[in-house]
């Protein structure tokens, strides 16, 4: 609608016409067009008659025809709507003030005069009226100033139907997508999400089949998680390549794309059709994007209508996606979020484990001794006096290992000389807990620096050094461990290495979700964090016996917390231990 514009003067006869106000109470363009006409018709006392209305530059015209028309006769009509509808559709609306009617004289076929006018709504033409005299009805004087008379009131009133109808369709539409936002937002379910989506989807478009597929980066394919229409099960979680169809042409290339004619667009991939027996005529699509990543496609097929999908619907469909892509979003979020919080409680139920294990064998078990030692004690000092200074001492070295497991415990759970010291003060003391254990010799080669790495991070790389070592002593039996740390201007790297019993990786891998224990994956992902590389070589790598956990961190300027004078060059080759072939998996 361009603007105001006044209702004719004679518009009330015109609405009193028997049945008229019948058909405006319809509301649609399409079905009141053919009642006026005729009505029209009547009033001129004409044989035929022909209307041709525009709503929308742009659209498909509204055309009706009633009456027996004469090839002669419909050539001329359609000259007449040609020059009329041209201007239209190239959206040069032109503006008249008193249109004088077009006549024809037809020799051949019943209709011998055909009177046109434009058809006005106010000064604004919006197509054209036509009206065929027959030799069989007298040709009323008068039957130009009732054919203008009847233009402008026609075109007025369809005119106002037709912008009553976008109105209501535009209303209709936001209460839709008010609705969307609040479906979309009300679960964070992301199956029932896509499916909410795709349902949507096809029903604002009037589309008769619709899918949502979403990237898979890695393999560079597009997956078909939720496809609805006659055939849509048969797709369900199936692939295909981003360099293919049409639906790959949007993902890679990130815009919306309209064929109306599938059969002659090379990009369509005709093969899935001949896989599901769907015949796709129609495709519009277009891609789900977070912050200008596409991250897959929302694709609708076949209007119902039979018409072609437009610009109209491309925007509706353009708006869904955008509210669908932030859902989606906002789903994998909570999704990746609880699939953390499962890890960290699983984490801490290990630490649990593992505390409960090394107080039950290692601390509980030399207290009971103690408990039993002085309780042997009281008796020897009635019998045999004499031995009670060499059972002391045992109770003495028994107390003195249970203090120092308790405080190899203590520091594991809580380092803080880390906090406080750094490091490198860290790994020293942390040797020296672990020399208590005379079976065992545990080897510090550090490369001193300045500065200091961020709490965070030094804490990150202990922990990852812990569990490594925890790994060695428990698993792998040694009798030496080393721990290697070196510094270069691009990164700092870490080694732990051991001459125990080792293990086969890709085995152990194979099964690890069936193991009950996290150690590999809580180090790969804490290496991740730090977007460092971690490298595991035992005896599938090849070595003979032991393993070698290496850890390179990017040296960063974000990582200091002070950022160091000089980093010395890296240790000498020969210190850092045998590497073997790498482990990519452990990347």
């Amino acid at each position: 609608m361009t603007g105001p514009f006044l209702l004719p003067e004679n518009t009330s006869r015109f609405l009193t016409l028997p049945g008229l106000s019948d058909l405006l109470l319809s509301r649609d363009v399409k079905l009141i067009a053919p009642g006026m006409l005729d009505r029209v018709i009547l009033e001129c006392g004409a044989g035929a008659g022909a209307l041709l209305f525009v709503g929308q530059p742009g659209k498909a015209p509204v055309r009706v025809r009633h009456g027996d028309w004469s090839e002669p006769a419909l050539r001329q009509l359609g000259r007449w709507e040609q020059a009329v509808l041209g201007e239209l559709l190239q959206r040069r609306m032109y503006v008249v003030t008193m249109p004088a009617p077009s006549e024809a004289r037809i020799s051949d076929g019943a209709i011998i005069l055909l009177v046109n006018v434009p058809l006005l709504a106010g000064a604004e033409v919006v197509g054209t009226l036509t009206v065929g005299f027959t030799a069989d009805n007298p040709v009323p004087p008068d039957y130009r100033a009732m054919l203008q008379h009847a233009a402008a009131n026609v075109g007025t009133l369809l005119r106002l139907v037709h912008d009553l109808s976008v109105s209501r369709d535009k209303l209709t539409q936001l209460e839709l997508f008010f609705q969307i936002g609040q479906r979309m937002v009300s679960t964070l379910d992301l199956n029932r999400l896509l499916v909410d989506t795709v349902g949507i989807a096809a029903s604002i478009v009037n589309a008769s089949a619709a899918s949502l597929m979403l990237i898979d980066e890695e393999r560079q394919e597009l997956v078909f998680e939720i496809a609805l229409g006659e055939k849509g099960t048969v797709l369900q979680h199936s692939r295909i390549p981003m360099s293919e169809g049409i639906a790959g042409w949007v993902a890679t290339h990130g815009k919306p794309l309209i064929v109306n004619d599938v059969a002659h667009d090379p990009r369509f991939a005709r093969h899935i059709d001949a896989r599901t027996g769907f015949l796709t005529q129609s495709v519009l699509c277009v891609p789900l994007q977070i912050k200008g990543k596409t991250i897959g496609v929302l694709e609708v097929l076949n209007k119902y209508s039979g018409e072609g999908f437009d610009a109209d619907d491309e925007a509706l469909l353009m708006t869904i996606a955008g509210q669908a892509a932030i859902a989606i979003e906002n789903a994998r979020l909570y999704q990746s979020l609880r699939e953390e919080r499962d890890k960290i409680i699983t984490a801490q139920e290990d630490v649990r484990k593992e505390l409960a294990r090394n107080l039950h064998d290692g601390i509980a078990a030399q207290l009971t001794a103690i408990t039993w030692n002085i309780d042997h004690i009281e008796r020897l000092l009635e019998k045999k006096p004499e031995d009670v200074p060499a059972e002391l001492e045992s109770v003495r070295q028994t107390a003195r290992q249970a203090s120092r497991q308790v405080r190899l415990l203590l520091f594991e759970l809580r380092p803080v000389i880390l906090e406080t010291r750094g490091l490198l003060a860290a790994l020293q003391s942390y040797v020296e807990q672990l020399s208590s254990d005379k079976t065992l010799q545990v080897h510090l080669e550090a490369q001193p620096y300045s500065g200091r790495i961020k709490s965070k991070v030094e804490g990150t790389i202990f922990s990852i050094i812990q569990e490594a070592v925890n790994n060695a002593r428990r698993h792998g039996r040694p009798q030496n461990i080393w721990l290697r740390l070196s510094l270069d201007e691009q990164r700092l790297h870490v080694e732990v290495e051991d001459d125990g019993s080792g293990f086969h990786r890709l085995e152990v891998e194979r099964n690890y979700d069936e193991r009950g224990s996290l150690g590999l994956l809580n180090m790969r992902e804490r290496a991740a964090l730090l977007d460092g590389t971690l490298m595991i070589y035992s005896l599938s790598e090849g070595r003979e016996r032991g393993t070698l956990v290496t850890l390179d961190v990017p040296l960063r300027p974000e990582i200091w917390e002070t950022p160091p004078l000089a980093v010395a060059g890296p240790m000498d080759k020969e210190h850092m231990g045998q590497h073997g072939r790498a482990d990519s998996a452990g990347q």
